[in-house]
């Protein structure tokens, strides 16, 4: 009996191993791909290790309950990650129509006041006081007047019309005007006379010789031309026959010329050549000689004595004793800088007397400037009093738009009207006495004239214009020959 039970244990044993085994072998087909590539010999070995060496008992039930588990475990906290990514989508998405919906809302706002302001100018145009008031306005500028004045007008406007009145500031301006300077009275016609050019040299282009934006012009005694290239940042010498003569490079965006005495000044400001919008802050004053070696150089930017913001304009005035005085428009400072020869700072002028200075000359102790802010060319003193303001520009003026002038030795002064692609002559008091040639002339031809110099003998005239080919003309205009 003890050994018929000791043969059934044995049996029983053994089948539960035999069991046990095949659940190892079931188990193993479960795992990892990568396994599957074992060769059969290594996977079997890897198999008896993992089963029954050291004849230990492994629970496989236990090993597929705890795979399990991992995995949920895994599962749940991929599910949770998604679940927390698409709350933040949809915090994006409500976030997103919010403000949407906020500009819809602003626009539609702007939309109703633009709609109440434009009802409101319909019902100010529609009322009777606004044509009185205007009818009045040009019977008393027609009325004659002995002195300056301010016009006033009184203007009923409809109730309610107060809270726009800031909204219409750049539409309804009334200024004042000077009767003796700006006559309101239609110009009598003015000659246009065609004067035929010496020569007529450099071109738009971007070859060696050519120019991309030619600004100033000035005439040396020897009678060389020297034109200013902005854009190129390069300043070209011509012969009196036209010939290129040097090209410097060691500028950067000059702006105006002057030569006098054996040198060349020049006003360097990083801006564009029409004063729209600044690209830099480079603003400085440098002394040449004739072939372009550096002598001298005052300034950078900002607003201490010596410091330019924006300089433009510049001439040379040889006082009685003999010593030179450099004047330089400093345009956004609104103010003028002295120098002497060697442009060591000597004083401020017209600080805050002009606005916007954007060329300057010097004539028997006198100095014109060109302000842009209040478009008239104004005479000074030494002193710094204004002698007179003269020469306005403006639709319906006498002079549309201008950049540079100059003066000849009778006091006439002749500019170069940007908008009428033509030049124009006026007498020292500043009446148009004439005009000098015209965009569809055939001599004497500008587009867009911008610098214009004199020689100091007065036998030259030199007008740089924005010209495909012949850009910088030469003159020989004796002004002292009009009839004035």
């Amino acid at each position: 009996m003890e050994e018929s039970a000791k043969t059934k244990n044995s049996a029983d044993s053994d089948s539960s191993f035999r069991s046990r085994l095949n659940k190892s072998v079931s188990f193993s087909k479960v795992l990892p791909s990568h396994e599957s590539v074992v060769p059969n010999s290594k996977r079997q070995g890897r198999l008896r290790a993992a089963t029954i060496s050291d004849k230990e008992d492994y629970c496989f039930r236990d090993n597929l309950h705890s795979i399990r588990s991992y995995i949920k475990n895994k599962f749940q906290i991929l599910k949770g990650r998604i679940s927390e990514l698409e709350d933040k989508m949809l915090d994006s998405l409500a976030e997103i129509e919010g403000k949407y919906s906020q500009k819809l809302l602003e626009n539609k706002e702007a939309m109703n006041k633009i709609q109440n302001l434009k009802i409101m100018i319909d019902d100010v145009l529609q009322d009777n006081s606004l044509q009185i008031g205007i009818n009045n306005l040009i019977n008393d500028k027609l009325k004659p007047k002995s002195s300056p004045s301010e016009i006033c007008v009184t203007l009923q406007w409809p109730r309610g019309m107060d809270t726009f009145l800031n909204q219409l500031d750049d539409a309804l301006k009334i200024t004042k005007h000077d009767e003796d300077t700006s006559p309101l009275d239609s110009p009598s016609p003015v000659e246009v006379v065609r004067v035929q050019s010496l020569q007529s040299f450099g071109r738009l282009g971007q070859g060696i010789e050519d120019m991309v934006s030619p600004r100033a012009v000035t005439i040396s005694t020897e009678g060389l031309v020297y034109c200013s290239d902005w854009e190129n940042n390069t300043i070209m010498c011509f012969s009196p026959s036209g010939m290129l003569k040097y090209s410097f490079t060691n500028v950067k965006h000059p702006y105006s010329l002057c030569a006098h005495n054996n040198r060349l000044y020049v006003t360097e400001a990083n801006n564009s050549f029409l004063k729209v919008g600044r690209v830099g802050n480079h603003a400085c004053v440098k002394s040449l000689d004739l072939k372009g070696n550096l002598l001298n150089k005052v300034g950078k930017y900002g607003s201490s004595n010596g410091h330019f913001k924006s300089p433009s304009g510049i001439t040379v005035y040889q006082l009685v004793d003999g010593e030179d005085k450099v004047f330089v428009c400093d345009t956004d400072n609104n103010r003028l800088q002295i120098f002497n020869s060697d442009l060591q700072f000597a004083r401020l002028f017209l600080a805050g007397k002009v606005k916007q200075p954007d060329d300057v000359k010097v004539q028997e102790m006198k100095v014109y400037v060109m302000d842009k802010r209040n478009p008239c060319l104004h005479i000074f003193t030494f002193q710094e009093e204004a002698l007179a303001s003269i020469i306005s520009q403006g639709p319906g003026r006498d002079l549309e738009s201008s950049y540079f002038f100059t003066l000849d030795k009778s006091g006439c002064i002749v500019l170069g009207d940007h908008e009428k692609h033509c030049l124009k002559v006026f007498t020292p008091n500043g009446k148009l006495a004439r005009i000098i040639g015209s965009p569809n002339a055939k001599t004497g031809e500008f587009y867009l004239p911008l610098g214009i110099a004199q020689s100091k003998d007065d036998d030259q005239m030199a007008v740089v214009s924005l010209r495909q080919t012949g850009c910088v003309q030469l003159f020989n205009i004796n002004l002292s020959l009009f009839s004035f």
